[in-house]
């Protein structure tokens, strides 16, 4: 692969894409369980607490382009986990500010 295709994005970055992630049907389904999810979120905490001027490094996320979107080749775990927490803290907000509070 040449390094003009890599391109390094943040969270915002990536749930903020236009793009459409697509998760082939060859690729194994959905698994993780509440140890591997509690882990990575008690990864994350662990490191904004010790590091809280730098980033995070989650994981690559390996996707080839195709018509329809990108495909995803690896990291669709984490991917996923990620996004559903994305999906769940803003269904959270928006219960919030629909009786009036705040995020």
């Amino acid at each position: 692969m040449q390094s003009e295709n890599i391109k390094a994005l943040n969270l915002i970055e990536l749930l903020n894409s236009e793009e459409q992630y697509i998760i082939p049907i060859y690729q194994r389904n959905y698994a993780w369980e509440a140890k591997e999810i509690e882990q990575l979120i008690q990864d994350v905490i662990d490191y904004s607490i010790h590091h809280p001027d730098k980033n995070y490094y989650i994981g690559t996320l390996v996707v080839a382009a195709e018509q329809n979107g990108l495909n995803t080749i690896d990291g669709q775990q984490r991917a996923g986990r990620v996004h559903l927490q994305s999906c769940r803290r803003l269904g959270r907000c928006l219960a919030r500010a629909s009786s009036g509070g705040g995020c």
